[in-house]
């Protein structure tokens, strides 16, 4: 008795001990490795006696004085556990905790010298407070023995890893860490008497068999089960080799194994139907079998056919249908058949009834003048058939009766409105018959006729009384049913209420109006109607039995318009006089925030508020604190969604923050920013040049010091003089720059800046380096032969190229492709001495420089022992271009005769250039 009743307060220490070393101390993380030397399975027997090979596992749980070891071993569902204490006393244990002590389910136990029986005691915590004891008991065995001779204490005990009881047990789960607690009194087995001896806790791992599968769901067919289930939550410490799945013919007695597999599914293909089956699964690994999962009970069913010869027989307002047995009931009996109708052949169809006994079925909602289309499906226990095969039906007879009957009061007088009735039987509707009575209900008095409207005027009423109404129609087979009733007390309504106001809020606007008038009847309630903005009429909102109303959830900034009306027992009054209002609030808190320096000024930009309140944003303010996030003070205001602080000095840290101000009022102010304004970076380093296909490109390093903000660009200037005035010439993100406005033969000088949100760093040192390019290809080539030389003429250009140093001259004989080298000249004229009479010559110029050659001009042709001349084909078509046929064009003359002076043989280029302009 002694240890129930100190059970709370020992625990009470014992959590508080342990509880204020986890509010100190991290709890270690010791996830347990197996331990599995000489270890004996499955022979664990609970007599409180622990032998070294009696358990699978064995885990130190402390290792200075004393001693504490825990071992333990799980067979499918169960585990056996065995606390081995260094002293005579009491061990403890407590598992599935989450939060320093919170939750745990705890063991204690021992052997009680006094009455020389074993204790244990089954608790849970719920915090640090004292943890109740379990009142019931879910462990399966225990036992516990001291031995005084040696000093130690042993406690065994075994439970289901999951008990079911949820309310205090935890579900131990192989494999899954979960944190665990462990106490023991080494002098005392009194638990009265405080530990010792607390470990924090662990995150601790059971090892063993796996969990059992969870969530198994068996779907059957006709020939088939489909069985699905999830991984244990615990694969035990080990991988799952494979899942066994059990299945059992007799309501569960016996369960028989009928396939092994690698999957979270299988498909049992070796099913009855009509037969009830119950399956389970188990997941193994290396150390052994799970429990089992839930149980799944399925039924395979054959397919259900549908109803056969399916008739109908038409009447007035019904439809009757029969139909025979279906061919195939899938195994189990028919208990009920479902009608379904539409009005278009092939459906959509829609269930109307249900027979559950006869063959047949009577549709009493049918109407007159309609087609209708049926089928009908059977059902089994558990299925549903597919449709009949479709028949129709077309029920005809009197009319239906006329719908939205309204009564309007006079001055001793009603008048009647309905319309049309949905159908008309199938006959023409001929005429109306209008009946009245004073009582509801009826009896009704047939008060007249009408044949051509679908409305009446009744002079036979007296203000102050109430009447009822109702209306059928006629056609040639009959008359229909009343219509539905109307109500009519012969008076007046009320007046429109006065006065209509009010005010305006966030999303909402309070209504006021004056009580109205009811004309000798109390004023009941009143309806509130509201017109949205866009809206073409008012639509009813609320009903109110007093003169005030407050509309909720309006879009601010929208315009809405609203009337009131009265209702008495007479009826409802007209529209109260309109009252407009634009509902509105202070805006929402401006966007996006951001700060950056710009030319060493700090930069604010934000998006504009979600909500502008119902109003256009004014103007914004910008509040500023300097050193802390603490102090901020309206510092400026702006229009726009930026603003630039020039007034912001280098080391200081500034915090800014941004409010919308409309006609209402200031937003809350935005999340604040904050910025320690940088210094602009140093100079980019070892700044390069090289040609490369006709640009210049331009390569550097990058800064020694980014000014403590990232660059941002690199800027490139370049002048045509060293040292002089240099023009930015573009901007770069990387460390490259392509120049290709360049001109031939010039020579540039560039530096480079970088830049980051700072400013501008101090210029690179200066390099130059000078544009050359191959000359020009030689042009105009013409070529004179005589008796014994050819002479060759050209034009050299340097636009756009390099000068040319020299040239060379290359030659084919008789029509070969094989040019060679037959001279080189730096005159732009040759003189070729080395040929022979009647041998027709080809010849190309090539001009060159030191970087590089030209491509090869025209070719040219000339034959030795008969004067001749070849001339580019464009000087040939600006001969042709004269104005006079007949003449030689005088420019071509000129320019040729130019050309051949120098080498003195004018006479017979003119000669030659004469036959061949004038054959």
């Amino acid at each position: 008795m002694k240890k129930k009743l100190t059970f709370a307060l020992v625990f009470f220490m014992f959590v508080a001990t342990v509880s204020q070393s986890a509010n100190t101390v991290t709890p270690t993380l010791n996830i347990t490795s197996p331990d599995s030397q000489n270890l004996k399975v499955n022979g664990v027997t609970i007599d409180g006696i622990i032998n070294y090979e009696e358990y699978k596992y064995r885990v130190v749980i402390s290792h200075h004085y004393p001693w504490l070891v825990l071992y333990y071993t799980i067979v499918r569902s169960t585990i056996y556990i065995g606390l081995s204490a260094q002293g005579v006393g009491w061990v403890s244990m407590g598992y599935g905790g989450y939060n320093k002590m919170e939750d745990y389910d705890i063991i204690t136990g021992g052997f009680d010298s006094a009455t020389n029986t074993s204790y244990i005691y089954d608790a849970y915590t719920i915090g640090k407070v004292v943890p109740p004891v379990d009142a019931v008991h879910n462990y399966n065995e225990f036992a516990a023995t001291e031995r005084p001779d040696i000093g130690y204490t042993y406690l065994e005990f075994s439970r289901e890893l999951n008990t079911g009881d949820t309310d205090h047990d935890k579900v131990l789960i192989p494999g899954k860490p979960m944190y665990a607690i462990f106490a023991l009194q080494t002098t005392s087995d009194d638990i009265g008497v405080i530990h010792d001896m607390a470990e924090r806790e662990y995150l601790f791992v059971f090892y063993g068999p796996p969990a059992a599968p969870e969530n198994l769901t068996a779907t059957a067919t006709r020939n088939q089960v489909m069985l699905n289930w999830s991984a244990p939550l615990g694969d035990g410490g080990y991988p799952i080799a494979n899942y066994t799945v059990f299945r059992s013919e007799d309501n569960g007695q016996t369960f028989t194994a009928i396939a092994t597999t690698n999957d979270t599914y299988f498909v049992d293909t070796t099913v009855t139907t009509g037969v009830i089956y119950q399956y389970k699964v188990t997941a193994t690994n290396s150390e052994g079998e799970s429990g089992d999962s839930n149980i799944a009970i399925t039924l395979p069913l054959g397919d259900i056919t549908p109803p056969q010869s399916v008739t109908s027989t038409s009447g007035s307002f019904a439809v009757n249908l029969s139909w025979s047995y279906p061919q195939d009931d899938g195994g189990i009996p028919v208990v009920q058949y479902n009608i379904y109708r539409s009005q278009t052949s092939g459906g959509p169809y829609t269930l109307i009834g249900s027979n559950t006994s006869v063959l047949g079925f009577t549709d009493t909602s049918a109407i007159n003048g309609f087609t209708y289309y049926y089928v009908v499906t059977a059902l089994n226990k558990y299925n549903e058939s597919a449709y009949s095969s479709e028949v129709v039906a077309n029920p005809v007879g009197e009319p239906t009766s006329p719908l939205n009957i309204e009564a309007i009061n006079g001055d001793n007088t009603a008048t009647l409105n309905w319309t049309e009735p949905i159908s008309d039987g199938g006959y023409p509707i001929t005429h109306y018959n209008v009946y009245r009575s004073q009582a509801p209900g009826g009896p009704y008095t047939f008060i007249g006729t009408n044949t051509s409207t679908t409305g009446f005027f009744d002079t036979g009423v007296v203000n102050g009384q109430t009447y009822y109404y109702v209306v059928t129609a006629v056609n040639s087979f009959g008359e229909s049913a009343y219509s539905d009733e109307q109500r009519l007390l012969i008076a007046n309504t009320p007046l429109a209420p006065t006065n209509l106001n009010g005010t305006f809020g966030n999303q909402q606007v309070i209504l006021t109006w004056n009580s109205a008038d009811g004309r000798g009847f109390e004023v009941t309630n009143y309806t509130v109607y509201r017109k949205d903005p866009g809206a073409s009429a008012y639509v009813a909102i609320a009903t109110v039995n007093t003169t005030s109303f407050t509309d909720t959830g309006l879009v601010n900034g929208q315009t809405y318009r609203y009337v009131v009306t009265a209702h008495s027992i007479v009826g409802e009054s007209p529209y109260s006089a309109f009252f407009e209002v634009t509902p509105a609030t202070v805006p929402a808190i401006p966007e996006n925030l951001t700060i950056t320096l710009r030319n060493s000024k700090v930069m604010l930009s934000w998006s504009k508020p979600a909500d502008n309140g119902g109003f256009p944003v004014l103007y914004y303010n910008i509040y500023r604190s300097e050193g802390s996030a603490d102090n901020f003070a309206l510092y400026d205001y702006t229009y726009g969604k930026s603003y630039l602080d020039s007034k912001a000095d280098f080391g200081k840290t500034y915090y800014y923050r941004v409010t919308a101000m409309n006609t209402i009022g200031e937003s809350a102010p935005s999340e604040a920013v904050s910025i320690f304004p940088a210094s602009s970076p140093s100079s980019p380093q070892n700044l390069r040049a090289v040609l490369s296909d006709g640009s210049i490109v331009l390569e550097w390093d990058a800064p020694s010091d980014d000014g403590g903000s990232p660059v941002v660009y690199y800027r490139i200037y370049r002048s045509t003089v060293e040292n002089g005035i240099y023009v930015n010439v573009g901007v770069s993100e990387n460390l490259s720059y392509v120049d290709d406005f360049i001109r031939v033969g010039a020579t540039y000088y560039y530096m480079v800046t970088a830049v980051n949100i700072a400013g501008e760093s101090s210029y690179s040192p200066e390099i130059s380096i000078q544009y050359v390019t191959p000359p020009a290809t030689p042009t105009e080539l013409v070529a004179l032969a005589s008796e014994e030389l050819v002479t060759l003429a050209w034009v050299s250009t340097s636009e756009d190229h390099s000068p040319a140093t020299h040239f060379e001259v290359y030659r084919a004989a008789n029509g070969s492709d094989e040019f060679t080298l037959v001279g080189t000249t730096n005159k732009t004229y040759f003189i070729d001495r080395d040929v022979q009479i009647n041998v027709t010559y080809s010849y190309y110029v090539v001009a060159v420089n030191d970087y590089g050659k030209s491509d090869p001009s025209t070719i040219v042709e000339a034959t030795p022992g008969d004067v001749s001349v070849s001339i580019p084909p464009d000087l040939l078509e600006q001969a042709g271009e004269s104005e006079y046929p007949n003449e030689l064009n005088t420019d071509v003359i000129s320019a040729t005769a130019a050309i051949f002076s120098v080498i003195g043989v004018i006479a017979v280029a003119l000669r030659q250039l004469k036959a061949v302009f004038f054959p």
